[in-house]
């Protein structure tokens, strides 16, 4: 075998050594990957959590507003006379008159009677 001569056995260069200052480079674009990711991390996060917070706020207001609506209409069947069932002859009364109607606070004639006068009823003789 023949020997190598030290020009032979040496590797191959792999291109010009990196100096420092393309070592810095390197490190800063790095950084600054890192960076604007992070900002852009932050960003979508902060918009996707403010849409989020203020669609629970719409759904609160949409379902007070509901509800409120809801009560408005519960009001009124309780006081208005009304059909309930119009071909059975069902009839809707307010609930203080229907009270009335079963503590037996109205006469025959379908009128009110004051407390003196039920009094009277019950005392007088038969």
């Amino acid at each position: 075998m023949t020997e190598l001569s030290d020009r032979q056995m040496r590797l191959p260069d792999s291109g010009p050594a990196a100096t420092s200052s393309d070592k810095l480079t390197i490190v800063f674009m790095v950084l600054s990957g890192i960076t604007l990711f992070l900002s852009l991390l932050i960003f979508v996060s902060a918009v996707y959590y403010d849409a989020e917070r203020q669609e629970v706020i719409d759904k609160r207001t949409i379902g007070n507003l509901e509800v409120k609506q809801l009560r408005v209409e519960q009001q009124q069947r309780l006081e208005e006379y009304g059909w309930i069932d119009q071909a059975s002859g069902v009839v809707g009364i307010p609930v203080e008159r229907a009270i009335q109607l079963l503590t037996g606070a109205v006469n025959g004639n379908g009128q009110d009677q004051t407390v003196e006068s039920q009094e009277e009823a019950v005392n007088s003789p038969q």
